[in-house]
């Protein structure tokens, strides 16, 4: 009988291997046949288990559900009681494992599937809580496949406009509870800005207004617009020290009320920030700092 090691099962798939070890833990779904201080290996029923599961999940069943037919051997079709059963809020652990059919859509570029699956997780689990399951987690998965696939930079670019088009979606607010757009802008020389989009998404979901000024934003042009609009608050992103480095933050300009500086990104983690700056370690307590002066 063929054996299969957790990274060719993983390549079949068109999964993680991380998502493979998640069902193994979680749901009993590893190698039959595991010998102690031995490399896992998987053998071709095990593999048609996984790939059951995977095709469970991918048509809409919960994973402990998706898991429990698949060791039973049971590949019903999604019925309604199936969708009916489906908790109004996904699990973390549910989210997680999403990732694997939007990650077998990409490597397809069936986008059609990722942007109603997403719209989906986005309006039932919010920006935050999706970004941190699926979408953070997918562009890390294809980033490690720049090596091995030529059409990586591909799915990359579908998926990061794909994004952008959703996200805009949601920053588009009809009645502000803020007069003057919070601003969101990338550090200059900065070209990586798919986290501006998604604070923006989670801002507009709290009826909070912005204006994104997009990449590679000049310090004084940014000092410029913070002059004329007079926001609450400023987010500047980085992600790289080379960029964030770049930062003037000394040509801002002196205004009353003085806006909250908030940085983001890995590039501003070792930066020494002065006085009123203050740097957010996620897209979440970016949305709580920069949520403060409007009382959310």
């Amino acid at each position: 009988m063929s054996q299969f090691t957790v990274a060719a099962v993983a390549r079949r798939l068109g999964i993680a291997p991380a998502t493979l070890r998640t069902w193994d833990r979680r749901y009993g779904l590893g190698p039959g046949d595991h010998s102690a201080g031995a490399h896992r290996r998987y053998s071709e029923e095990d593999f048609s288990r996984l790939q059951m599961m995977r095709r469970l999940i991918a048509a809409g069943i919960a994973p402990g559900d998706a898991a429990q037919r698949a060791l039973a051997g049971d590949p019903l079709p999604l019925t309604h009681t199936d969708s009916a059963d489906v908790p109004a809020k996904e699990s973390a652990a549910e989210l997680d494992d999403s990732l694997a059919p939007l990650l077998v859509a990409l490597h397809a570029l069936d986008m059609s599937y990722i942007r109603e699956t997403l719209r989906t997780q986005l309006k039932r689990n919010g920006v935050i809580a999706t970004w941190h399951h699926s979408i953070a987690p997918l562009l890390r998965e294809i980033g490690e496949e720049w090596q091995e696939r030529d059409d990586a930079i591909v799915m990359e670019h579908s998926l990061s406009t794909l994004l952008m088009d959703v996200f805009g979606e949601l920053a588009q607010v009809k009645t502000p509870i803020n007069k003057r757009p919070i601003l969101l802008s990338a550090a200059p020389e900065e070209l990586h800005v798919l986290p501006l989009y998604a604070l923006a998404a989670a801002l507009g979901e709290k009826s909070v207004a912005t204006h994104l000024l997009g990449a590679r934003t000049p310090s004084r042009a940014l000092a410029a617009v913070m002059a004329k609009n007079g926001p609450l608050a400023v987010f500047i992103w980085s992600q790289s020290c080379e960029s964030a480095r770049l930062l003037d933050f000394s040509c801002f300009p002196s205004i009353r009320p003085a806006p909250r500086i908030v940085t983001g990104g890995p590039g501003f983690a070792e930066i020494v920030h002065p006085a009123g700056a203050t740097h957010a370690r996620s897209l979440k307590e970016a949305l709580s700092l920069i949520g403060g002066p409007l009382g959310l």
